[in-house]
C-alpha cells in the first residue's frame, strides 16, 4: 500500500520539503529512512501532524548533524537510546536508529542494540504505533504495517503487540489508556484481558515513570473519561490503594481552574486518609507543590464534619486558614456537602480577607509589654470582627482596652 498522496496532503510545504531533504541526505549515507509513531498515525486519519519522527538504519548521529547543516536546523539532544532531537525552524524533529531492546527485569528501562526495521517496529508498545511509511525515493510513501496496524486505526482500536508488553513495561498500560481515550478508541478484548491481569507489574515502575504518564493524562481533553477508566481496570489502586477517581463528580462541570495538575492529583486523592498521604506522596515521588495540594485536600475532607458544625464565622476562619485557596476552591466545587460548601465559599470570598485595624505594631507603640499575650489578643481581636461583635477601628480600640485593663 502506497500513502504518497496522503503525505502529500496532509503534511505541509515545509515539512514535505524536510522529508525529501532527509531522504537525500539518507541516500548519500547508504541507509533507508522512514516516518514512524505520531505522524504516521495522523496522516493516515487524514489529518496534519505537528512533530516529525524519522527512523534510519543506521549512522543516526550522523545523519542529524547531517540535516541540522543542510536543512538550517540545530541538534539540541543525542541520547545513549539512539535518538536526536532537531529543531528545523518551527518544526520538531526525531532522529532515530533501528533498534531492538530486551528488559532485563520488570519496570527497568530496556537494554537497547542496533537492530533491523523489523525488529523496530516489534519492540514497540501497540500496534498503531508499529507502521512505518518508506521515505526511500525508490519506495517513497509505501506503508510497512506488519502488525495489521492499519486495520486497528480504521476500527478504532488499541491494542498491544504481544503478550508480555505490560510485563515488560507497565507503564505501557497507563499509555493505552490514554491513547483509547484521545481518540476515542477502544481497548480491544486481548489487551484489557492483559491489563487486569499485568496491573499489579506497575508496583515495579519507578514513581517518577508513573506520575510523567499520569500528568500526560490530567492534560488530556478527556482526562475524566480516561481516569475513569483507569479506576475501573483497578489502574489507580495499583499505584496505591487511596487512589481513586469518580468521573460523575467532574461531568457536568467545567474546570477553568489555572492549574488543572493540581486540581486532578486532588481528585484522585479525595478519598485518602490522613495516613495515606505520605505513602502517596512517596509513591509518585511528588515535590513540594503537588504534595502540599494533596495534603490540603485530605486535610479540608478530615475538617468537614467539624466545618459543618461550626455556629460561628470565626471558627470557620479558623478550621480553613492555612489551607491553599486553590485546594478548598476545587474541594468545594467537586463536593455534593452543600454545607461544607456554603462556609468554605464564604471563607474564599469574605472572611480570610478579614483584618484588624490594630496590629501588633500599634498596640507596642502604644506601650503595650511584649509578650504572647500579644498574639492571643489579636487573634480575639480578629475573632471579634469576624463575627461582626466589633465593626470599627473605635470598637477595635474600646476591645483592646477593655481586654488589657477591664474597662474604657
Amino acid at each position: 500500500m502506497n500513502v504518497s498522496s496522503v503525505i502529500k496532503e496532509h503534511l505541509d510545504d515545509e515539512q514535505f520539503r524536510i522529508l525529501n531533504g532527509i531522504a537525500t541526505i539518507a541516500v548519500d549515507f547508504g541507509t533507508g529512512c522512514y516516518l514512524v509513531g505520531g505522524a504516521v498515525r495522523d496522516v493516515l486519519k487524514g489529518r496534519g501532524s505537528g512533530d516529525l519522527d524519522i527512523m534510519v538504519e543506521h549512522r543516526f548521529s550522523e545523519i542529524a548533524d547531517a540535516v541540522a547543516e543542510q536543512l538550517g536546523g540545530t541538534v539540541l539532544k543525542v541520547t545513549r537510546f539512539g535518538t536526536a532531537a532537531l529543531d528545523i525552524g518551527a518544526i520538531h524533529l526525531d532522529i532515530s536508529t533501528a533498534r531492538c531492546e530486551t528488559y532485563e527485569e520488570s519496570g527497568d528501562l530496556p537494554k537497547v542494540f542496533p537492530g533491523t526495521l523489523e525488529q523496530d517496529l516489534a519492540r514497540r508498545d501497540f500496534t498503531i504505533n508499529a507502521m512505518a511509511i518508506s521515505l526511500s525515493r525508490d519506495s517513497f510513501g509505501d506503508l510497512i504495517d506488519h502488525h495489521d496496524g492499519m486495520s486497528d486505526l480504521e476500527n478504532g482500536v488499541v491494542r498491544v503487540l504481544h503478550n508480555q508488553s505490560f510485563q515488560d513495561d507497565a507503564t505501557r498500560i497507563l499509555r493505552a489508556i490514554r491513547f483509547a481515550g484521545r481518540e476515542g478508541y477502544q481497548l480491544d478484548e486481548y489487551t484489557e484481558r492483559l491489563i487486569r491481569r499485568d496491573v499489579r507489574y506497575l508496583e515495579t515502575v519507578s514513581g517518577e515513570r508513573i506520575r510523567h504518564e499520569i500528568e500526560r493524562i490530567f492534560l488530556e481533553p478527556t482526562s475524566s473519561a480516561m481516569l475513569q477508566v483507569a479506576n475501573d481496570l483497578k489502574i489507580l489502586q495499583a499505584i496505591h490503594p487511596a487512589l481513586a477517581f469518580e468521573y460523575s463528580i467532574v461531568a457536568p462541570i467545567t474546570c477553568d481552574f489555572d492549574d488543572l495538575n493540581l486540581i486532578f492529583y486532588g481528585l484522585i486523592t479525595r478519598q485518602a486518609s490522613p495516613e495515606d498521604v505520605e505513602p502517596i506522596i512517596t509513591r509518585l515521588m511528588l515535590d513540594s507543590v503537588r504534595a502540599a495540594f494533596v495534603n490540603d485536600i485530605v486535610s479540608i475532607r478530615a475538617i468537614v464534619p467539624s466545618l459543618r458544625l461550626s455556629k460561628f464565622n470565626s471558627e470557620t476562619y479558623y478550621l480553613l486558614e492555612g489551607l491553599q485557596p486553590l485546594a478548598l476552591d476545587a474541594y468545594a466545587t467537586f463536593t455534593d456537602d452543600a454545607e461544607a460548601v456554603k462556609r468554605i465559599r464564604l471563607y474564599l470570598d469574605e472572611l480570610r480577607c478579614v483584618r484588624p485595624s490594630i496590629t501588633g505594631e500599634s498596640l507596642l507603640a502604644e506601650g503595650v509589654p511584649e509578650g504572647p499575650w500579644i498574639g492571643q489578643l489579636l487573634k480575639s481581636l480578629l475573632a471579634a470582627r469576624l463575627d461582626g461583635d466589633i465593626s470599627s477601628y473605635e470598637e477595635e480600640v474600646e476591645f483592646v482596652r477593655r481586654t488589657l485593663w477591664g474597662g474604657p
